[in-house]
């Protein structure tokens, strides 16, 4: 019976002796999809550098996706800044060293043109949907900047990332996490009928954008238990939209059954607006001014002046974020929204931000 106390005192002293190990709340970082847009998300990310919020996971849809691999595999915002505003993209998205908008994309009332070539009937002959780019320059540059090559591990970059494309055949969601990274970029980007679909693994995948824009859900399925999302688009599904680009494009074309049924479901109107609910530091930039192509060097400047701006009105709200992620675990927390209402009522100063409005 000694023995048995004794061997329960020294549980009990060695229990006492364990430290308690406190694990903070996981953020996750949510780029969404929006062309040329892209470039205010790296106005926007000096300052969520600035804050110090720790970011666990990063996920990217379209030119979120590229932002967001660069990132993780250790790119600042400063040279990717520098990167936005060296390039031709135009002239490398096309595969042309020298270009003229007007003829990279014309229209005549009944049939659109790019690079010279017919928008109509762009379907092979087993019904698969085609694009004109391939895309190639992108690719090399990619992998000259990412100095990534063959199969990776997203999870073993510097921040655990998800590329996130879309299957053309079954419209679905696919969040990339292992591949060659460039080309992994190249699918979450590939704009149907402008780019020809990556195949991967069995999938005819195509811009991310097309169902999953904001992919909010991809980042909490990765463990992030609060979520910074930067929103590119610049209206609201509920609102109404004037026709852009890809939609003047598609009145023309012979789309084939996955995008026909994509145009008469439109899965991704009530999957982006879920996903808006999900974050809790929204981001969405006035864009208004810049379209999905505004790749020239005043626009991509100005774009990355107007990120840092909505980077620096949201400084306050990140700064609280961070307080609040080293201050809890997951289990038995409060709110983000509960956090920030707590601290306004502990001080007597106000806080001079609100909540972003969604």
């Amino acid at each position: 019976m000694r023995n048995i106390i004794r061997y329960i005192l020294v549980l009990m002293l060695l229990a006492s002796n364990v430290h308690y190990a406190f694990a903070r709340l996981k953020v996750g970082l949510v780029l969404g999809g929006g062309g040329a847009r892209g470039a205010a998300q790296v106005g926007v990310l000096k300052s969520i550098q600035q804050s110090g919020v720790p970011i666990d996971y990063v996920v990217g849809t379209s030119i979120g996706g590229i932002v967001g691999g660069l990132y993780c595999q250790g790119m600042t915002p400063e040279q990717m800044e520098t990167l936005f505003t060296s390039q031709n993209w135009i002239g490398l998205f096309a595969g042309l060293e020298q270009y003229n908008v007007n003829d990279l994309y014309r229209g005549d009332g009944e049939v659109d043109f790019l690079r010279g070539q017919s928008l109509l009937g762009k379907i092979s002959k087993d019904g698969m949907l085609i694009g004109i780019l391939d895309g190639g320059s992108i690719i090399n540059l990619l992998d000259r900047v990412t100095g990534t090559r063959g199969v990776m591990d997203f999870d073993s970059l510097q921040i655990p990332f998800r590329c996130v494309a879309a299957d053309i055949n079954t419209l679905e969601s696919v969040p990339l996490r292992r591949g060659n990274l460039a080309v992994c970029m190249r699918a979450s980007m590939a704009i149907p009928i402008v780019f020809t679909p990556v195949n991967l693994d069995g999938r005819v995948l195509v811009d991310g954008g097309l169902i999953n824009n904001l992919p909010c859900d991809v980042a909490r399925a990765m463990g992030a238990d609060v979520i910074i999302a930067i929103d590119l688009s610049q209206e609201h599904y509920i609102m109404k939209r004037e026709k852009s680009f890809l939609q003047r494009m598609f009145e023309n074309v012979d789309l084939g059954v996955g995008l026909l049924n994509w145009l008469a479901h439109r899965p991704d109107k009530e999957i982006y607006l879920n996903n808006i609910d999900m974050a809790d530091v929204y981001i969405n930039p006035d864009l208004h001014d810049f379209g999905i192509t505004a790749f020239s060097l005043s626009s991509v400047q100005k774009m990355i002046a107007i990120g840092e701006q909505n980077g620096q009105k949201s400084l306050p709200l990140l700064n609280m974020l961070n307080q609040y992620v080293q201050r809890y675990e997951a289990d038995n927390r409060p709110s983000f929204k509960e956090f920030i209402q707590q601290q306004r009522r502990a001080t007597s100063t106000p806080y001079h931000f609100t909540l972003p409005s969604k």
